[in-house]
């Protein structure tokens, strides 16, 4: 294989201090370890502002033709098929119905990842609607100022065991309104 980027500038500095630097050999090293620092650069750029899977694939290609082996190669193969199985979920998930939780999972992952927006779109929006949903919901079920949550209400049996404001038990029943018994609290849903 082809030798690391260090080993081969630390090569090109031994031939310099043996004096034997003008060699054809020597400048043809030099020069592999100039276009691979300057590839090595633009691999940092890209990997640091998130760039698309085509443009870290093409990066990773020219890596090839360097004749060097670069560190920066593993993380832009992570970071591809990072993005690929991420898609794979992405598309798993959209096909069926996800919880609010794992629409923000994967939605941070492709934070870190080589994901287009454009891919994210479909998921960014089912998270807006759901939560739009759960808001509505909740203002709906949910009496302003209870502690428990619209799950927790929805399938509650409507017998609590609250705590008080200084942490102490409260044995008591939910609202009407939260429980939906009395019909003219709740007529209206």
């Amino acid at each position: 294989g082809w030798p690391w980027l260090d080993a081969l500038r630390g090569l090109g500095g031994e031939a310099g201090g043996l004096g034997c630097g003008d060699l054809a050999e020597g400048k043809r090293a030099r020069r592999r370890v100039c276009a691979a620092e300057g590839w090595a650069a633009r691999a940092e750029v890209l990997l640091g502002k998130r760039a698309g899977t085509e443009a870290l694939r093409r990066t990773l290609e020219e890596a090839a033709q360097l004749g060097v082996r670069l560190p920066h190669e593993e993380r832009l193969r992570g970071r591809i098929d990072g993005a690929a199985q991420w898609a794979e979920r992405a598309t798993e998930v959209l096909g069926r119905k996800a919880t609010l939780e794992e629409l923000g999972t994967l939605l941070k992952e492709a934070q870190t990842l080589a994901v287009p927006a454009a891919a994210q779109f479909a998921l960014e929006q089912r998270q807006r609607l759901a939560t739009a949903w759960r808001r509505r919901a909740g203002t709906a079920f949910v009496k302003e100022g209870c502690r428990l949550g619209l799950v927790e209400v929805l399938r509650g049996s409507g017998h609590y065991e609250l705590t008080t404001e200084d942490g102490g038990w409260a044995p008591t029943f939910a609202c009407s309104y939260c429980t939906g018994d009395d019909l003219l609290e709740t007529a209206a849903f």
